[in-house]
């Protein structure tokens, strides 16, 4: 579904009677879809996303609050080019840097270190810090959205004990990608290892991550060795959504790095 959200929200923001979109969104994939249109989107309007912890029925409902301080960002001149925010629990955050960090509290969506952008309180909006990653735009990926459908990537969880098969089964399926959520700072076990060696020599692209969700995963020398692609500062269920979009534009391991590299 993610395409066609694309292709509504990029139509909206193409309308001159519009001045910003805010789009509720349940919260366990809130931060997929919030990176995606942050990629494939061609505007400076504001586009929000928001979402509550707390159903309607129950006490201390969070959903009121949270639509109504989106309502406050997407119409403040501040939120313009600012790409895709995601505002909850009274705080304003990037799609690049947000994840969903807890499954009940109502603080669940917390940045990486890079932090929140600003705070909204009532009518009030703050920010206090500004993205440097190419978003929205100035994505090479904007407009994408004429796509059909993305190419296939999949997400392996290295552990303890793994094994290959998890690598075999996405070869005989056809994908076209592997996102490895490794451990540490992306280190391959031997079982891993062997995994990507087979993936590569099949064809698929493969991305180093970390399954921890804060940190850095730098390009090293395995990446050179393998044609492995290191995720940076992404997790892997962004990188997942950043490379199901580079691999429309090219399989050149050197190529991708480039865009986990900027985006």
């Amino acid at each position: 579904m993610l395409v066609p959200l694309a292709k509504r929200v990029q139509d909206l923001c193409d309308r001159s009677d519009i001045d910003a979109v805010i789009i509720t969104h349940g919260t366990d994939t809130l931060e997929e879809t919030a990176y995606f249109l942050h990629l494939v989107v061609q505007t400076e309007k504001p586009i929000v996303l928001v979402g509550a912890m707390r159903p309607a029925t129950t006490m201390s409902a969070d959903g009121p609050l949270n639509l109504f301080h989106a309502t406050a960002v997407a119409i403040d001149p501040q939120s313009r080019a600012q790409g895709v925010l995601v505002v909850m629990n009274d705080r304003i955050a990037s799609a690049r840097h947000v994840t969903k960090g807890h499954a009940n509290g109502v603080e669940a969506f917390v940045p990486t270190e890079f932090g929140y952008l600003g705070l909204v309180s009532g009518t009030t909006v703050r920010f206090q810090n500004k993205l440097t990653t190419h978003h929205t735009q100035g994505s090479e990926f904007a407009r994408l959205v004429s796509l059909e459908a993305l190419p296939a990537v999949d997400i392996i969880y290295d552990h303890q004990g793994a094994g290959t098969h998890h690598f075999s089964a996405s070869v005989q399926a056809g994908i076209r990608g592997i996102v490895l959520a490794a451990t540490g700072q992306g280190s391959l076990s031997p079982q891993a290892e062997a995994g990507v060696k087979l993936a590569r020599a099949q064809g698929l692209s493969v991305v180093r991550a970390s399954r921890v969700w804060q940190g850095w995963v730098r390009p090293g020398a395995k990446d050179n060795a393998y044609g492995l692609v290191a995720a940076q500062t992404l997790n892997p269920a962004k990188a997942r959504v950043l490379l199901r979009l580079a691999l429309t534009k090219t399989e050149d391991p050197n190529a991708l790095q480039q865009y986990f590299d900027h985006y």
